[in-house]
């Protein structure tokens, strides 16, 4: 009988331990918020028209990069249109979490690139002239 009891111990430590380490790699793997360079990529030349914006920013990475989601204009709450995008990051341009990037008169948002994040591919973009 202390033979079994131990046995059975010892496959609830293990089976604990197992359990863990699984967590563990699945959170390293799968809930890695931060976006590889090899998984952007950027236009020779820039593209189309995207928005005229605004934009608020949703999640900064370490990189500077943010993914942003458009606003809509007419709103004096902010209303999403379901538009999201990302905005690269440099030394010059640094954003934080909730900022509201608005696209001055005479510009707007054109696409530059495109960014696969968590399964879903959305454009890069950059403030141009139109």
């Amino acid at each position: 009988m202390k033979n079994a009891l131990i046995f059975i111990a010892g496959m609830i430590t293990g089976g604990g331990l197992l359990f863990f380490v699984f967590v563990f790699i699945l959170s390293s793997t799968f809930f890695n918020n931060e976006i590889q360079n090899e998984e952007k990529t950027l236009f020779e030349k820039e593209g189309e028209y995207v928005s005229d914006g605004p934009f608020k920013i949703y999640k900064v990475f370490e990189s500077g990069d943010a993914l942003a989601e458009e606003l809509r204009n007419d709103s004096e709450f902010a209303i999403s249109t379901d538009l999201r995008v990302m905005l690269l990051g440099n030394e010059e341009k640094s954003y934080y979490d909730n900022q509201i990037i608005r696209v001055p008169v005479g510009k707007c948002a054109k696409q530059i690139g495109v960014v696969k994040n968590l399964g879903e591919t959305l454009p890069i973009v950059a403030i141009r002239d139109k």
